[in-house]
């Protein structure tokens, strides 16, 4: 019997064994939760990086075709970005941790439908465009297009903050990379119109020579 209950007694943990195992938990917890979480906001990263060069490689192309106008009397082709008021998608607003679909009628607005963006999947970032120097021409109702715009991708991390991505096209064609910040919900369109400094020194290119009769406009 005696030697039953000292096997017995051998099979357990003893305080000091469980207190290190649970030490060792904790320790790997506080090194492997951080890394998620960095993980997961890289993850989302990517996503707002990858949407906001969609937008600009829509917009530059879009600047690059040549936009020829039939009431113009020197039909000059004019090198211009889409032209819009801030605009988002997906529409309304978002809340944090929310994953929000962008659907067909959010891309039927001024900008978006010139843009091509790609709509798929459901995001967690909320993506808005403007445009600024609106140009027009005599003769011709309306803006035909603007020298510059600001995009931006804004995920709200608190009601007070949000994580925000943005970019610029300048009145040369170019685009300023994406850059990104935490500020105030309410002061994303101010930090994107703040960003348009950088153009400052971008001249905008002589509109091109006169084009062949028959020219489309757009």
């Amino acid at each position: 019997m005696r030697k039953i209950e000292k096997q017995n007694m051998r099979a357990g943990f003893t305080l000091v064994e469980l207190m290190i195992v649970v030490a060792i938990i904790g320790i790997l917890a506080a090194i492997a939760i951080p890394a998620f979480t960095h993980y997961i906001d890289e993850s989302k990263d990517a996503e707002a990086v990858e949407k906001l060069k969609a937008i600009s490689d829509s917009a530059v192309l879009y600047y690059h075709t040549p936009h020829l106008l039939a009431n113009d009397p020197f039909r000059k082709a004019q090198y211009v970005y889409p032209t819009s008021g801030w605009t988002y998608v997906p529409q309304g607003t978002m809340t944090i941790g929310e994953r929000k679909p962008i659907t067909a009628d959010d891309l039927k607005q001024d900008g978006w439908k010139d843009l091509k963006f790609d709509s798929s999947g459901s995001h967690v970032y909320q993506y808005g465009y403007s445009s600024a120097d609106p140009v027009s021409l005599q003769g011709v109702s309306g803006n035909i297009g603007s020298r510059r715009f600001m995009a931006t991708a804004a995920m709200p991390l608190s009601p007070t903050n949000s994580r925000t991505w943005s970019v610029v096209g300048c009145p040369n064609g170019s685009v300023v990379s994406a850059a990104m910040v935490e500020l105030a919900p309410d002061a994303v369109v101010g930090h994107a119109q703040s960003r348009l400094t950088v153009c400052n020194n971008a001249a905008a290119p002589e509109a091109g020579g006169a084009a062949a009769a028959g020219g489309g406009g757009h």
